[in-house]
């Protein structure tokens, strides 16, 4: 039968036709490319382009640290720093070629970000530190950045997940560990006592105050202006207290009570403020007669003055002065009309006559 056959390959490089008419222009056989950024960071996506672009080559890259592809462009990233020979090797048909480059890879900044507390009180704060040595520095709380946090340190007043952002010389940047922090509550301070006190001019006006009560809390007691005594104070027990201040001689006369509260379990502190007002207690006096029934008497008090004062007789009459003639006890309450304070005063013990029948 003596039949055969043969099978022959011919690789043809051809170029774009200018179309003129004329043949086209062959196909270099040598390849370049770029790399895109260089110097770059460790785990920085680095691209590298095959120049020119789209030659029809089949093409295979090494990157140095035993990394490969076969596309242009690509994409490499580098675990660690180092200067690294990235070859590409093209193929079309006979034509072979090779090209390299070097990168450097420049370190990533480490850090690790302490804090000296993980919960606070508020109105208080906690002090976050960085890492050194780096060139700029970025604080974020809760994935946003915080404005003007730049420097390695950072006071924090807000419960939240706080990081650092850290750039070194070589313009590389990472992320440090994330912290969150708690926000502890405060005790609970809120006082109880009367706005308003009667009291007499340069005497000693004693009154009593108390606050919230809660078994872990310690409570301490002052005055504004100073001068005020509580009893008991500085502890548990002083929830409840007895408060004594010297008056001036000219009244009325306010003054501030204030309670810090504090919790001895989480070290928190709140505090709560009363305004007391003192007020005048009018002097007042009466004669005091002691006799026997039958002879009228008039009690008249000192001040007697019905357009300041409202006058109400034990007897039960609401004027001024009284005229008695009846055995008993007399006693006078005096009420400032403006202030509301009242004070009290004996007037006269009349007698029963002794029965003669």
């Amino acid at each position: 039968n003596g039949l055969c056959s043969a099978t022959n390959s011919v690789v043809i490089l051809i170029g774009n036709c200018g179309g003129n008419g004329g043949p086209p222009n062959p196909i270099p056989c040598a390849v370049d490319f770029t790399i895109n950024p260089n110097p770059a960071c460790e785990n920085q996506p680095v691209t590298f382009t095959i120049v020119p672009p789209d030659p029809g080559f089949s093409l295979q890259w090494t990157f140095g640290d035993g990394a490969t592809s076969f596309q242009s462009p690509t994409q490499h990233s580098y675990l660690t720093a180092g200067v690294y020979t990235v070859t590409l090797t093209a193929t079309l048909g006979s034509c072979v070629t090779t090209m390299a480059h070097t990168i450097t890879v420049n370190p990533t900044p480490t850090c690790n970000i302490t804090v000296s507390d993980t919960m606070y009180c508020p109105g208080s704060f906690v002090t976050f530190t960085g890492c050194t040595g780096q060139s700029s520095y970025q604080w974020f709380k809760d994935g946003n950045a915080i404005s003007g946090a730049t420097s390695i340190g950072y006071n924090a007043g807000q419960y939240g997940e706080y990081w650092l952002e850290v750039s070194n010389n070589f313009g590389c940047t990472n992320t440090s560990n994330h912290i969150f922090i708690y926000e502890k509550p405060l005790p609970t301070a809120k006082i109880t006592g009367d706005g308003s006190v009667c009291a007499f001019v340069g005497g000693l006006s004693q009154f009593t105050l108390s606050s919230f009560f809660n078994g872990n809390y310690s409570y301490s007691w002052s005055s504004l202006p100073v001068g005020a005594t509580f009893l008991p104070n500085n502890s548990n027990s002083a929830y409840y207290t007895a408060a004594s201040i010297t008056l001036p001689l000219v009244l009325p006369f306010s003054a501030d009570f204030i309670v810090k509260v504090t919790d001895t379990v989480t070290g928190c502190i709140n505090h709560d403020t009363i305004c007391v007002t003192f007020y005048q207690t009018p002097a007042v006096s009466v004669p005091f007669y002691s006799g026997c029934e039958g002879t009228p008497v008039t009690l008249t008090p000192v001040p007697a003055n019905p357009s300041l004062y409202n006058y109400h007789w034990s007897n039960g009459q609401t004027t001024t002065s009284i005229t008695v003639s009846k055995a008993g006890f007399y006693s006078l309450v005096i009420t400032d009309k403006v202030n509301g304070c009242s004070a009290s005063v004996n007037a006269a013990d009349i007698f029963p006559k002794p029965d003669l029948s």
